[in-house]
This record gives C-alpha cells, structure tokens and sequence, in this order.
C-alpha cells in the first residue's frame, strides 16, 4: 500500500509508478497487451476546483518531456482520467479506450495513447487542493 498526503501546496503534485528504471531514465514499457489499468484506492481531497479528485495520468515516452527522460522537445499533458475518491476503498478499472487526451501544450494534438511507449503512470491532485490523503493498492495491468 501507498499513501499520499499533503496541504497548501500550491502545485500540481502527485505520485508516480514508474516502468523499468524510474521517471528519468527514459525507459519504456511495452503495454499494448493490456486493456486498461486497475487499483484500489481511498482518500479525501479537499480543493476549491476538483474536490474529491484524483487525476490518474498515463505517462509514456510521446507525451513526456525531454527533461524527464522523454522524447517530447517542449511541454504537454498526458491522457489521463478524472476519478472520485471516498472514504471507503473502492477498486478502480480505467481501459485505455476511456482516457481523456491531453489538452494543452504541444501534445494537444495527440490522438492515441503509445501504448509501447509507457514510462509511467501518476496519481496526482490539483493546484488548488488544501489537503489531501490517499491510500494505493493492488496496482495493476490487466
């Protein structure tokens, strides 16, 4: 199990799987033999924007700058999906197919996940979350 938390941040923050050798090192993982991603997760996000929200980000070799150990030369979002958190664990399935495109930066014009490509996969809250806590587990491919 893996548990987040924090307050007043002022940033976007999350927490980040990372495939073979870590955010950074520019290594990919081959997922296209999966549907989707699975997880157990609870918490309590308090923001005045996106309460009760976690952002669940896919982040592959296209949509990550070169900084971190992406092919991306400037800056973008990443597919991702919006999910509600409670109190109570609750088990989560997000197929490939049900991720938003990224909508800003020079990966706007993406219009399919590089499923080949993952390098990791992030849990995060918004700039304008006051506390948040969340608890991880059971995290998987299926």
């Amino acid at each position: 199990m893996l548990r987040f938390h924090g307050a007043n941040l002022n940033a976007w923050a999350g927490v980040t799987l990372a495939f073979l050798g870590g955010n950074g090192a520019g290594a990919c993982y081959d997922a296209s033999a999966y549907k989707g991603i699975r997880f157990k997760i609870r918490g309590n996000i308090a923001a005045s924007d996106f309460p009760g929200t976690v952002f669940v980000s896919l982040i592959t070799a296209e949509t990550q700058t070169q900084k971190y150990g992406g092919d991306l030369k400037g800056e973008g979002g990443h597919f991702n999906k919006q999910i509600k958190v409670t109190a109570d664990w609750q088990t989560i399935s997000i197929a490939w197919t049900d991720l938003m495109k990224p909508t800003w930066g020079d990966t706007a014009t993406l219009t399919q996940l590089a499923l080949g490509k993952m390098q990791a996969i992030d849990w995060g809250v918004s700039n304008m979350a006051t506390t948040f806590d969340f608890d991880l587990d059971d995290i998987e491919l299926y």
